[in-house]
C-alpha cells in the first residue's frame, strides 16, 4: 500500500521546515507499518514527528494512534480493542482507509 500524503502547510523555524501534513491510507494497512519518507513530506530528511491519532472520516471517532519509526522510515498504527492488547502494532490488511491522521513534521 502507498501512503496519500497532502502537505497542508509550511512554517519556517529557524533553519528547519515544519510541515503539517494531512495522510490517507487504502484499506490494506501493512504489517510493520507504512513507508513515510521525507520526500512524501516535502523535505530531505525528518528531524521529529509530533504523534498523531487517526480520526474516522465524518464522525469525529478516535480510531488510532499514530507513531513513526525514525530508522525505518515507517508510519505506525496502534490501537485497543477487544483481542488486541493497546499499544501492539495493528496487524497487516487493517483498513484503515476512512482515517484521516494529520502530522506535524520538521525537518530539513
Amino acid at each position: 500500500m502507498v501512503l496519500t500524503v497532502a502537505v497542508d502547510r509550511t512554517n519556517i523555524i529557524g533553519n528547519r521546515k515544519e510541515k503539517i501534513i494531512s495522510i490517507t491510507a487504502d484499506s490494506s494497512w501493512a504489517d510493520g507499518g507504512e513507508s513515510l519518507t521525507p520526500g512524501m513530506c516535502g523535505l530531505n530528511q525528518i528531524d521529529w514527528v509530533e504523534s498523531a491519532v487517526a480520526v474516522e472520516a465524518g464522525t469525529g471517532k478516535l480510531g488510532y494512534v499514530v507513531g513513526y519509526d525514525y530508522a525505518d522510515e515507517k508510519l505506525l498504527a496502534y490501537m485497543g480493542s477487544a483481542g488486541t492488547a493497546a499499544g501492539l502494532p495493528q496487524a497487516a490488511t487493517k483498513d484503515l482507509s476512512g482515517h484521516t491522521i494529520k502530522m506535524r513534521v520538521v525537518g530539513m
